[in-house]
C-alpha cells in the first residue's frame, strides 16, 4: 500500500484519535477492575469463596484474549472503526445483562465471558490505533499516556462504586449501568468521530506518510552493529521469529502482573487486618501512581532512551519486584498511609512500562502486520492474566494471600529478565 500523500509532520488529528481511544480504554479497564472493587459484595451476594471470585474474574480473560487475535486480523480487512464500534456495543449488551441481577455464579461467568469479548475487541483495537496514528518518536509517550489510565481506572471505579453504594444501588446495577450507558454512548462517538488511517492516508502506520520515512532494513548500522533487522510482514515469518515469542512470553507475565496487582493486594490487605476503609484508601491513592509512572515511562523511552523500549521495561519490573516484596514484608505492621505510599511505588513501577511494552508488538514487525500483531500479543497477555488470576485465587484460599504476593513478585521478575534479553539481542 502506497501513501496517498506526503506529510511534513504527523497530523494534529492524532490527538482527536487519542481522546476517543482514551475514553474507550478507561471504560474497558474500569469494567475489568469492577470485580476487584465489588469483590466483597459479589462474594456475599452469591455466597462464594475467594477462589471462586478468582474464577469469575479470570474467565473473562480467555474470551478477551481469543477475540483480540480475531480483532487484529479483521481490523486489517474492515478497518479499526467497525471493529471498535462492534466491541463497544457488545460491552453495552453485557451491561444490560448485569442489570438482570444474575442469581448464580454460572450465569455471572457467562456474562463475564460476553464482557470479555467486547473488552478484547476494544482493547486490541484501541492500542493498535494509537500506535499507528503516532510516529515512532512519539509512540512510547502516547502509549504511556494511554496506560496511565489503567491504574487510574481503579480509582475511578472506586469513587463511582462508593457513590452508587451511598445511593443504595446494588453491585450488579453499579456494574451494569456503567457498561450499558458508556458502551453505547462511546460506540456513537467512535462511529461519528473516527477516521481509519488506511482510508485517510493510504498507509498502515503514520510514519509511512511522513517525508523522510525509511523502512527497517537488515543492513548493519554505522560501526557494524546490526541494530536493525528485517521485520516480518506476514504470519509465517512472524511466527518463526524469536523476537515475537520473547515479546509474547514477556506479555504473558506482564498480564499476570498488571491484573494480579489489583486482584491480590485487596486480598492481602484483608488478611493483614486492614478494614474496608483502609483497603479502599490504599487502593484509591496508591493506584493514582499509574498516571505519573506510565506517562513518565513513555516519555523516558522516547526521549531519554531514544526508542530503546526494553531498557525501560527492565527498570519497570525490576522496581516492581522490589516494592512488591517490601509490601509483603510490611504486612499488617504498616499504617494505612505507609501502605498507600508503598502501593503507590509498587503499582507505579508495574505501570512504568505500560507505554514501551505495548509499543513492542507494533515495532517488532513490519507496518503491514502492526495492527494484527497487537491483537496476537494481547492473546499472550490475556492468557497470562487468566492463568495467574486462577493461581492467585487458589493460593489465597489454600495458603493465604501472602503466598499469592510472593508468586506475584516472581511473575514480575520474568518481564524484567526477558526485556534484558530482547534489548541485548535485538536492540528494541
Amino acid at each position: 500500500m502506497q501513501p496517498t500523500a506526503k506529510l511534513k509532520k504527523a497530523p494534529a488529528y492524532r490527538f482527536i484519535v487519542f481522546v476517543e481511544m482514551l475514553l474507550c480504554y478507561i471504560l474497558i479497564y474500569a469494567g475489568i477492575q469492577m470485580v476487584a472493587t465489588l469483590g466483597s459484595d459479589i462474594m456475599a451476594y452469591l455466597n462464594i469463596s475467594e477462589s471462586q471470585l478468582g474464577v469469575f474474574s479470570a474467565l473473562g480473560n480467555p474470551s478477551m484474549a481469543i477475540i483480540s487475535v480475531v480483532a487484529g486480523a479483521i481490523t486489517a480487512k474492515i478497518g479499526g472503526k467497525r471493529v471498535l464500534v462492534i466491541g463497544l456495543v457488545i460491552l453495552g449488551i453485557s451491561g444490560g445483562l448485569y442489570l438482570t441481577g444474575p442469581q448464580s455464579l454460572g450465569i455471572l461467568i457467562v456474562i463475564r465471558i460476553i464482557q470479555g469479548f467486547g473488552t478484547g475487541m476494544v482493547s486490541a483495537t484501541v492500542q493498535a490505533l494509537v500506535a499507528v496514528w503516532f510516529p515512532a518518536k512519539e509512540r512510547g509517550t502516547a502509549q504511556g499516556a494511554l496506560a496511565a489510565f489503567y491504574g487510574a481506572s481503579t480509582s475511578i471505579v472506586t469513587i463511582y462504586a462508593s457513590f452508587m453504594s451511598a445511593q443504595q444501588v446494588v453491585w450488579y446495577q453499579t456494574a451494569g449501568y456503567m457498561l450499558l450507558i458508556c458502551g453505547f454512548a462511546f460506540a456513537v462517538i467512535v462511529a461519528l468521530g473516527y477516521k481509519d488511517i488506511e482510508k485517510t492516508y493510504g498507509v498502515n502506520v503514520i510514519d509511512e506518510a511522513i517525508e523522510g520515512y525509511v523502512p527497517h532494513t537488515d543492513a548493519p548500522a554505522e560501526g557494524g552493529r546490526k541494530s536493525d533487522w528485517v521485520r516480518p510482514n506476514n504470519w509465517h515469518d512472524t511466527l518463526r521469529h524469536p523476537a515475537f515469542w520473547l515479546v509474547g512470553i514477556s506479555l504473558f507475565f506482564y498480564g499476570g502482573s498488571a491484573f494480579g496487582t489489583g486482584f491480590v493486594l485487596p486480598l492481602f490487605l484483608a488478611d493483614a487486618g486492614y478494614d474496608a476503609a483502609g483497603q479502599a484508601a490504599v487502593m484509591t491513592y496508591g493506584s493514582l501512581s499509574s498516571i505519573i509512572f506510565s506517562l513518565a515511562g513513555g516519555i523516558i523511552a522516547d526521549r531519554v532512551f531514544h526508542g530503546q523500549r526494553t531498557q525501560v521495561y527492565a527498570i519497570s519490573f525490576g522496581g516492581a519486584v522490589i516494592f512488591t516484596l517490601v509490601v509483603y514484608f510490611a504486612g499488617g505492621g504498616a499504617s494505612v498511609v505507609t501502605m498507600s505510599v508503598l502501593y503507590f511505588l509498587m503499582m507505579g513501577f508495574t505501570t512504568f512500562s505500560g507505554g514501551p511494552a505495548w509499543v513492542l508488538p507494533v515495532e517488532i514487525v513490519g507496518p503491514q502486520m502492526a495492527q494484527q500483531n497487537m491483537g496476537t500479543c494481547l492473546l499472550f497477555s490475556g492468557m497470562g492474566s487468566t492463568v495467574m488470576l486462577l493461581v492467585y485465587g487458589w493460593l489465597a484460599d489454600a495458603y493465604g494471600a501472602g503466598v499469592s504476593m510472593i508468586v506475584l513478585a516472581c511473575c514480575m521478575a520474568m518481564p524484567c529478565i526477558i526485556a534484558i534479553i530482547l534489548g541485548k539481542k535485538y536492540k528494541v
